[in-house]
């Protein structure tokens, strides 16, 4: 942050602000300066990130993706009371919330690639899924089978959450990145997996075209 020019002390007052009028000025004003903005062109360009990324996975971040990046951040920063947005928080500072966590005994962590683990669970299993980001990179034959995998393991009234880094094509289609309080998604779009609207990403590859799986 002292690179960037940005003091802790700044962005704790940025942090406790609760009116989204008053964070985007604040954010125009202080944060999102000049130093900021070169410092994250360059490193979100694509030299400096092969370092780290797979080049599939690199092919589905849009143009520029440093500028795209700050525009999220900016319309996210505009819409969600910072006060009461952890991601903010955690984002900005790596900071966790100060919040009590709900409890809950039956929770399983398991470590395991997500097709083979979902075509090997009980059929209809599961009650929700949250797909942020596991296509971007992947072939298009992993997509169908992890979305084949999904519908098998879906109970009747499952819905899915499928988020991506990559930009929408086009305007059509319901997309909620500008509701999802995490402010770095392009896409995230929800489905209910078996009915009307169940065939998941590919019904609505004319809206959220996304390049790494041939899946939307």
């Amino acid at each position: 942050m002292p690179l960037m020019g940005w003091r802790t002390g700044t962005v704790r007052a940025f942090l406790a602000l609760s009116d989204v009028a008053e964070q985007a000025a604040f954010w125009r004003e202080h944060l999102d300066t000049r130093r900021f903005r070169v410092a994250l062109r360059a490193l979100m360009s694509p030299l400096v990130l092969r370092a780290g990324y797979a080049p599939h996975f690199l092919s589905v971040l849009p143009e520029g993706f440093g500028v795209v990046l700050r525009k999220r951040l900016e319309r996210g920063f505009a819409r969600h009371p910072n006060a009461t947005n952890p991601y903010a928080r955690s984002l900005l500072l790596g900071e966790g919330s100060n919040e009590p966590l709900p409890r809950a005994s039956n929770i399983r962590f398991v470590c395991a690639d997500a097709a083979s683990w979902l075509e090997s669970s009980p059929a209809g299993s599961f009650d929700g899924f949250a797909l942020s980001n596991i296509g971007d990179g992947a072939t298009p034959a992993y997509g169908e089978r992890l979305w084949r995998a999904v519908r098998h393991a879906a109970s009747p009234d499952a819905v899915v959450v499928w988020r991506t880094f990559a930009e929408p094509r086009s305007k059509h289609g319901e997309n909620h990145a500008e509701r999802d309080r995490s402010l770095l998604w392009g896409i995230v779009a929800v489905w209910r997996v078996l009915g009307a609207d169940g065939d998941g990403p590919t019904e609505n590859r004319r809206a959220f075209k996304c390049p790494s799986v041939g899946a939307y």
